[in-house]
């Protein structure tokens, strides 16, 4: 089924690791989701994804993982 978050995006790449999934735009835009477990996800402040125990939270959202815009 579609993943919400990238309707209307032309995904030209996929790659799937065992809690987290990233896909490449033909824009050249990254885009992650899934667990957040030691900065997997690429984004700038993983720490909002831990809960109040400091466990390792989880995306089921597609984040822009912004450090690879523009590099292709």
């Amino acid at each position: 089924s579609p993943v919400e978050g990238l309707r209307g995006l032309v995904i030209s790449k996929v790659a799937c690791g065992a809690c987290h999934s990233l896909v490449l735009t033909a824009d050249g835009e990254v885009y992650a989701w899934g667990g957040a477990d030691f900065g997997a996800l690429g984004v700038r402040e993983p720490q909002r994804f831990n809960d109040a125990d400091g466990n390792w939270g989880f995306s089921d959202t597609p984040l822009k993982v912004e450090g690879f815009s523009g590099l292709l």
